[in-house]
């Protein structure tokens, strides 16, 4: 009888990190692709590519502009100012993506963990997800320029400046990933999170200070800003500066220009190996979740007893002014929320103190010629930066929008409530700006003071109405524990054109009132606007009620991710 052989068993043979990497690629790809199948899907690339135009276009106009300086410095021989212009590239790399909200939303890296991905290729895909972040583009388009600028004046530089640029841009890339992983794992916690943000909200008003701070002090201060010099020099921009500047006096093959691109090449060597260790405490199941805080037992009294303890508003539902009291205190018991709310009013602060002093003869010039709209200007500000928060009600939801649903409560009673506390806030903050612009001087007068709040309340009615059916249609989860989370595209192009769009209409309004020189006419316009805008919000409030439950699958998944 013949033997017959055992079958061999067949071993699959892991892919090697190029195949790995072009797997995520086809993967992202597809999953694009699949995006472009629904409504909402192509109107956020559209609202992308709109965005991305805008955005391109002021890129290229300012990496030109710093593209003619650098010719402008390298034909005139004065090298050593480039390094102000590698300073400021490298820092827009580093900031701009905390203090500006692009288009696109980052992809978490971590969720590549799910597969069985070697460490090259994740550490890989988390360099490519820096260079294909907006600022990162345009910085690098910023440099590009740059150097085109350095070697139209000076060509026979070209090797020289070509690879400190690259040591330049490679350097701002690597400590980029760096900063934003490590931000991410002290965002984590709770206690963690709020000093940061409070320390990059002080660091703003710092920047802002800083200004007048140098020009009364400007002589006391210039001997200190001197011994940062030598120091500057050994940092990535000063040493890349002193390359060219080298070169361009002692030739490129100087041994200074040796020394000067060698120490810049130990900087992103040491931020790969930082970038490298962090990244290996994610690949080996680093955990930053907070565990959950225990609670004694109470009694079944003491129970009843606070659930009996709610808020009560004159002419609003119980379940809105519960949706009202949770908004406020999740706002109160949140530092950094509570923080960023106030922000418009301490910047405010900040510009009408500065626009107060004689001897500065600060402010912008429509200010001085008509120092009632400064008013005005304030509210449309602090509107601006707070009224985007509507058009995404339940970011911080999350994984509680199911109760929302779950609740024996209408969903137009959810968005009312939420409502009422965007408004509150708005409206504390108008009032708050008020005072402010009387303590220092800046007196308004009640005409205006009326008209303002009036066009305020119309406006606020209408970013309402709309916003509610786009936290609906197109929501985004914000997680407290990540860092450059931004709006869908397609809300930020909306809300944008809205404001415009009401803006337009009050200034129109005001326009007339002043060319009739009937003030009074103003407010009986605002007052009819308001009347008209009132019955548009209550209206979508209605339909927002119907419409919320036929896309109720769409709104828990897209916010329970």
């Amino acid at each position: 009888m013949a033997s017959v052989a055992a079958p061999q068993a067949v071993v699959a043979k892991v892919p090697g990190v190029s195949q790995q990497v072009l797997l995520v690629a086809g993967l992202r790809w597809r999953m694009y692709r699949n995006s472009l199948r629904t409504f909402g899907g192509k109107l956020d690339v559209l609202a992308n590519v709109l965005i991305a135009g805008a955005t391109g276009s002021v890129a290229l106009v300012v990496g030109a502009g710093l593209g003619a300086l650098a010719f402008t410095l390298a034909l005139r021989g004065r090298f050593s100012n480039l390094g102000i212009l590698f300073w400021g590239i490298f820092l827009a790399w580093q900031f701009l993506p905390i203090l500006m909200a692009t288009f696109n939303q980052e992809p978490d890296s971590r969720n590549l963990l799910r597969f069985p991905v070697r460490f090259p290729a994740y550490f890989a895909l988390s360099l490519a997800y820096g260079v294909f972040d907006p600022v990162a583009v345009v910085t690098m388009v910023w440099f590009v320029f740059v150097g085109i600028g350095i070697l139209l004046a000076r060509p026979q530089l070209f090797p020289i400046v070509i690879t400190a640029l690259l040591l330049l841009a490679l350097t701002s890339l690597l400590l980029n990933r760096v900063l934003f992983s490590w931000l991410e794992k002290l965002l984590a916690r709770r206690r963690t999170r709020e000093t940061v943000v409070a320390l990059l909200l002080m660091s703003l008003v710092a920047v802002q200070l800083a200004g007048p701070l140098l020009e009364s002090h400007g002589q006391k201060i210039k001997p200190y800003l001197k011994n940062l010099v030598p120091i500057m020099r050994i940092l990535p921009p000063g040493l890349a500066s002193a390359g060219v500047e080298d070169a361009a006096d002692f030739g490129t093959r100087s041994p200074r220009v040796f020394s000067a691109l060698l120490l810049l090449t130990v900087y992103p060597c040491g931020m790969g190996f930082l970038l490298a260790h962090r990244l290996r405490q994610q690949y080996r199941g680093e955990d930053l979740g907070e565990a959950p805080a225990t609670t004694a037992a109470v009694s079944a009294s003491s129970i009843a007893e606070e659930a009996r303890r709610g808020w009560t508003i004159p002419g609003v539902s119980a379940p809105a002014a519960a949706m009202f009291e949770k908004e406020v205190r999740y706002l109160l018991r949140s530092g950094m929320r509570l923080m960023e709310a106030f922000l418009p009013v301490l910047l405010v602060t900040f510009f009408g103190l500065l626009w107060t002093q004689p001897e500065t003869n600060a402010g912008p010039e429509f200010l001085k010629r008509a120092p009632d709209l400064l008013f005005p200007s304030a509210v449309a500000y602090v509107a601006l930066l707070l009224g985007q928060s509507a058009y995404n009600s339940f970011a911080f939801d999350g994984w509680g929008v199911q109760l929302l649903f779950a609740a024996p409560v209408r969903f137009r009673d959810v968005l009312l409530g939420k409502n009422l506390a965007s408004a509150a806030l708005i409206g504390i903050e108008a009032l708050l700006t008020l005072a402010v612009l009387a303590l220092i001087g800046r007196r308004v007068s009640p005409m205006v003071a009326v008209i303002t709040l009036l066009a305020l309340a119309m406006v606020m009615l209408i970013h309402f109405a709309i916003g509610n059916v786009m936290s609906i249609c197109f929501p985004r989860a914000v997680d407290f524990a990540r860092m450059k989370q931004r709006a869908r595209g397609t809300t930020v192009v909306l809300y944008m054109v809205t404001q415009v769009v009401v803006l337009a209409i009050a200034g129109a309004v005001v326009g007339i009132a002043v060319a009739a020189r009937q003030m009074a006419l103003a407010i009986a316009i605002f007052v009819v606007l308001d009347l008209g805008a009132l019955k548009v919000y209550q209206v979508m409030l209605e339909r927002c009620n119907e419409f919320a439950q036929s896309r109720r699958e769409k709104l828990i998944s897209e916010l329970c991710k």
